[in-house]
């Protein structure tokens, strides 16, 4: 059976999902995580339900957003443990918040699961 390493990130960001998508590959190129490391952005509440995975976290986050655009970052990296995953996640998003989808000195709220 093969090993897959699972982790979910959740962050509010006032950016459109398409403008985040965007700016994905960039943040990629400057973190260069593992090519293997599958990655899936969804702001669909339903997503969660439909993912056996993040039914056992605490998705109170991502249901609670304090503004207008919650967003969850799913992660998949094979033959890996949930913490290579989620140490992936937060350089990507450590990355993520240096981008133009964040204002200068903008709080930051996210969190990852694994």
């Amino acid at each position: 059976m093969e090993k897959i390493g699972k982790a979910h990130g959740f962050f509010d960001c006032r950016a459109s999902k398409h403008e985040i998508e965007a700016e994905l590959p960039k943040v990629r190129s400057l973190v260069k995580p593992p090519s293997e490391l599958e990655l899936s952005l969804t702001n669909d509440t339903n997503d969660l339900d439909n993912d056996s995975f993040t039914r056992t976290i605490d998705a109170g986050f991502f249901r609670s957003g304090s503004i207008s655009n919650s967003y969850l970052l799913k992660g998949n990296y094979p033959e890996a443990d949930n913490g290579k995953v989620a140490s992936e996640f937060m350089a990507i998003f450590n990355q993520l918040y240096q981008t133009p989808l964040y204002n200068h000195r903008e709080q930051y709220r996210g969190k990852i699961d694994y």
